[in-house]
C-alpha cells in the first residue's frame, strides 16, 4: 500500500435492497489527479462518504493514506481535505473572514495560510468582498480554498464544476492541474467526461455501485484503437487487410478503410500493404474518447442487466 493514497477490498454500502457500492476494488496512485466516473445514482458520493468515515460499510475494506479507515483511528482525515457538498458561508463575512471561521473552527491556527490558499484559487483580489458578492464560481473555488487550509495530501472533490458556466468549469479546472502538478493527490468525481479526460492521469469508471473499468487515461483510451488507412487501388487493399487481420475494414471514404485494431498491429499491415504494391499514403491511429469508452461501457452493463432481468422473468413463467 506504500503507493496507494486510496485502497479498497470488494467494499459494499447496501442501504436495505439498494445496492450503492458493491464489492469495489480501486487502487489510487498517491501523487495521482485520479477521475471517478459514474451517471448519476452511480455510487460516486457513497463512495466517498465511505472513505471520510461518514458512513460504515456493509462489507469490505478501505485504507486511507495507509490507515484502515473502519478499523483504525481517524487521524488520517487530519490529512485529508474534502469538498462533498457545498459548504455553508457566512454571506455578511468577506471571503477571507469565512476562511478565518474555518481555519478557527477546523483548529488551523496559521493565518497565514489563509492568504496563501486565496491566491492558490486565484480570489487574493476580492478576499475581502462580501461573499454575498461572488458568483456561484468564486464561491466554489472559495470551497476549495477552505479544503486546502491543512495543507491536505489528499483532496476529495465530489462534482466540483456541478452547476458552473464553461469560464467557471475552467476556473477550476486549472486550480486542480495545479494542485495534481504542486504533488497533491486527488480524488475528483464527475460525470463531465471531457473535464476528467482533461486533467486526470488515472480514472475509475464505475455504475450502479459496481467497478467496470480503472487505469491510467493512455490505458483506457488505448483499449479501443483504430487505423484509418488511405491508399491505392483501396478494394486491393481492403481485401489485403481483411486477410491479413481476419477482419472486413469500413470503407470510409475513396481511398479510405476504417480498421479496429491495436496501433501494434500498424506496421505490419503497411509492410504488407507495400510488399503488394499498394501506395499507402496514411496511416492515422484513432482512439475513442473517454466519453465513447464510458458509454461503451455503461451501455454494455446496462444490457447485461436486461438480459439477466429477461432470463429470470423467463424462469419465472
Amino acid at each position: 500500500m506504500t503507493d496507494a493514497a486510496i485502497l479498497t477490498e470488494k467494499l459494499t454500502k447496501h442501504y436495505g435492497s439498494l445496492q450503492a457500492v458493491h464489492a469495489l476494488d480501486l487502487h489510487v496512485p498517491a501523487g495521482s489527479v485520479f477521475g471517478f466516473l459514474g451517471p448519476n445514482r452511480a455510487g460516486k458520493t457513497t463512495t466517498i462518504r465511505l472513505l471520510l468515515k461518514l458512513v460504515r460499510p456493509t462489507a469490505g475494506r478501505a485504507w486511507v493514506l495507509g490507515q484502515d479507515v473502519a478499523r483504525g483511528s481517524a487521524r488520517f482525515l487530519a490529512q485529508v481535505g474534502a469538498l462533498v457538498e457545498a459548504p455553508a458561508f457566512y454571506p455578511y463575512l468577506s471571503g477571507r473572514d469565512n476562511l478565518r471561521v474555518f481555519a478557527h473552527t477546523g483548529g488551523y491556527p496559521d493565518q497565514k495560510r489563509i492568504g496563501e490558499v486565496l491566491e492558490i484559487v486565484g480570489l487574493a483580489d476580492r478576499q475581502r468582498d462580501r461573499v454575498r458578492t461572488y458568483s456561484l464560481g468564486m464561491k466554489q473555488r472559495l470551497a476549495v480554498a477552505a479544503t486546502l487550509l491543512n495543507r491536505p495530501q489528499l483532496l476529495f472533490l465530489d462534482e466540483p464544476t456541478n452547476g458552473l458556466d464553461p469560464a467557471g468549469q475552467a476556473e477550476i479546472r486549472e486550480i486542480v492541474r495545479a494542485l495534481g502538478q504542486a504533488g497533491h493527490t486527488i480524488f475528483i468525481s464527475s460525470h463531465l467526461l471531457h473535464e476528467i479526460e482533461q486533467i486526470c492521469d488515472h480514472v475509475a469508471i464505475i455504475d450502479r455501485g459496481q467497478l467496470l473499468r480503472q487505469g491510467t487515461v493512455a490505458e483506457i483510451l488505448g483499449e479501443q484503437s483504430a487505423l484509418r488507412i488511405e491508399a491505392d487501388p483501396i478494394d486491393h487493399a481492403a481485401a489485403l487487410v481483411t486477410h491479413l487481420t481476419h477482419i472486413t475494414p469500413e470503407r470510409t471514404a475513396d481511398r479510405q478503410l476504417l480498421i479496429r485494431v491495436p496501433r501494434e498491429r500498424a506496421p505490419e499491415i503497411v509492410q504488407a500493404l507495400s510488399a503488394a504494391s499498394v501506395r499507402v499514403y496514411q496511416v492515422v491511429v484513432e482512439r475513442e474518447s473517454l466519453e465513447q469508452v464510458f458509454l461503451r461501457l455503461t451501455r454494455a452493463e446496462a444490457l447485461t442487466r436486461d438480459e439477466a432481468r429477461t432470463r429470470d422473468e423467463v424462469k419465472k413463467t
